[in-house]
C-alpha cells in the first residue's frame, strides 16, 4: 500500500510542477552592448548566480531554469521540495547568517548553531524575532530540500576550465538535536538553559567551496545583512566583483537587469528598479556615485558607477584577507578528526600564523621576538587585521 501511496506522489508532482524557463546571458543581437568583454562574461561568477530567487510571487512546485547560453547547454535550474517553494529573499538573508556564523566557528563545513543566533545576526528587533523563529525554522528546511542542477557553470582551476558536467547537489543538511539526543561535544551547547535544541548544519561540498568560498566571502556579511532588499543586494555584490579594483565601473541596463535577474518586459520599470537601487547604495555610502548614460532607445540605457579609495581597501580587507583565511577548507571529514586530535580553534590558529610567516623576510622570522609579537597579535586582534597591517607596514 506504501508503495501505491509514493507513486501518487510522484504523479501528483509531476502533474502539479510548473517550470519557469528564463534567459540570463546577453543575446546575440544585444552582445555589442557589452564593450567591455571581460573574464565575467565567459566564467560566470558566483554572485552571479539567481540562487535565491528575486520574484515575489513564487508559486508551490514551480521550477525556475536559468539558461546562461542561446543553446541552453549552460544552465542552473532550481527546484523545490514537494508543495513548496523555492528559495526567495528571506530564505537569502538566513544563507548569509548562516556563513556568517560559520566564519565565526573557524570556517568549518560542518558546524552548530540554533534560531536565537541565527535571528541575532539577522538585526532584527526583539519583539520582530520571537514572530520569526517559525519561518526561519521553514526556511532552513526549505533550503536544505531544495535541489539545484548546474550544468557547465562551474570553474575549475586544474583544468583552467569550465567543467561541463551536470552537478545535482542541495545547499546543506542539517540535524536538529535536543540535550536528550546531545554527545558529549554537543551537551555544552545546553549550558544557556534556554536553548531547546540545536542545528547541526553541514554544507555540501559543491556549495562550500563553489558559492560560499567564491562569493559570499569575499563580503562583510552583517554589511549584506543590511541591504534593504535582494535586488538592491544584488547590484552591489555584482558591481563589486565586476569593477576588481577599478574606480568607476559602466554596465548596460539590460546586461544588469539579466544578471539579477528582472524582467525586462517593461524596460523603464526595470530601469527604475535599478536607479532605485542606486540611490539607496549612494546615500549608504556603497558607492561614491552613479550616472544613467543613454545614445538611444531606452534599452541601450547605461548605468555608470563610481567609487572611492576608501572603498577599494574594504573591498581589499574583505575579499583579500577572507579569502587567505579560507584557503584551507575545513571539511566535516577534516572537522571531526581535528576535534579529536586536538583544539579546532588551537589548530586555525597556528595555521593562521604559518601563513602570516610565509610574507615575512628570513630576516625577520628567525629574530624570536618578532615571532612572539606576532603570535601575541594574533591572540588579541582577527588574522586579516594583523595579516593587513603587516603588509602594509612591509
Amino acid at each position: 500500500m506504501k508503495k501505491i501511496d509514493d507513486y501518487q506522489e510522484v504523479e501528483d508532482l509531476e502533474r502539479d510542477i510548473e517550470i519557469i524557463e528564463e534567459f540570463v546571458d546577453i543575446s546575440d543581437s544585444l552582445i555589442e552592448l557589452e564593450k567591455n568583454r571581460d573574464l565575467i562574461r565567459l566564467e560566470m561568477n558566483i554572485v552571479e548566480y539567481p540562487i535565491f530567487s528575486k520574484n515575489k510571487n513564487i508559486k508551490q512546485n514551480q521550477v525556475r531554469k536559468y539558461y546562461f547560453n542561446s543553446e541552453k547547454t549552460s544552465f542552473l535550474e532550481v527546484r523545490p521540495a514537494f508543495n513548496s517553494s523555492i528559495p526567495g529573499d528571506f530564505e537569502e538573508r538566513i544563507f548569509i547568517s548562516l556563513t556568517k556564523i560559520m566564519r565565526d566557528r573557524g570556517y568549518s563545513q560542518t558546524f552548530y548553531t540554533n534560531i536565537s543566533e541565527i535571528l541575532d545576526n539577522l538585526n532584527v528587533p526583539r519583539t520582530t524575532k520571537n514572530g520569526l523563529y517559525k519561518k526561519t525554522k521553514e526556511s532552513i528546511d526549505k533550503m536544505a530540500n531544495s535541489t539545484y542542477r548546474f550544468k557547465n557553470l562551474f570553474y575549475s582551476n586544474e583544468v583552467s576550465q569550465v567543467v561541463d558536467d551536470l552537478i545535482n547537489t542541495n545547499m546543506f543538511t542539517y540535524r536538529v538535536i535536543t540535550i536528550k539526543e546531545a554527545n558529549n561535544n554537543e551537551s555544552d551547547f545546553f549550558i544557556d538553559k534556554r536553548v531547546r535544541e540545536i542545528y547541526k548544519i553541514t554544507f555540501t561540498d559543491e556549495f562550500y567551496k563553489n558559492i560560499i568560498a567564491k562569493g559570499y566571502l569575499a563580503f562583510d556579511a552583517e554589511e549584506l545583512l543590511n541591504i534593504k532588499d535582494s535586488i538592491t543586494r544584488s547590484i552591489f555584490t555584482m558591481i563589486t566583483k565586476w569593477r576588481r579594483n577599478s574606480l568607476e565601473l559602466k554596465k548596460p541596463a539590460y546586461f544588469i537587469a539579466r544578471r539579477i535577474p528582472i524582467a525586462w518586459k517593461n524596460v523603464s520599470r526595470a530601469i527604475k528598479t535599478i536607479e532605485n537601487s542606486c540611490i539607496y547604495l549612494k546615500d549608504n555610502d556603497f558607492i561614491s556615485d552613479y550616472k544613467i548614460e543613454r545614445t538611444g532607445k531606452v534599452d541601450t540605457t547605461e548605468f555608470v558607477f563610481y567609487f572611492d579609495e576608501h572603498h577599494n581597501m574594504i573591498k581589499q580587507k574583505n575579499f583579500y584577507d577572507e579569502k587567505s583565511s579560507f584557503d584551507r577548507y575545513i571539511t566535516h571529514e577534516e572537522h571531526d578528526e581535528i576535534t579529536q586530535s586536538g583544539d579546532l580553534l588551537t589548530t586555525l590558529n597556528s595555521e593562521k600564523y604559518q601563513k602570516i610567516m610565509e610574507i615575512v623576510p628570513e630576516k625577520l622570522r628567525k629574530l624570536t621576538t618578532f615571532s612572539k609579537e606576532i603570535k601575541k597579535a594574533l591572540a588579541q586582534y582577527e588574522y586579516s587585521y594583523v595579516r593587513y597591517t603587516l603588509e602594509y607596514t612591509l
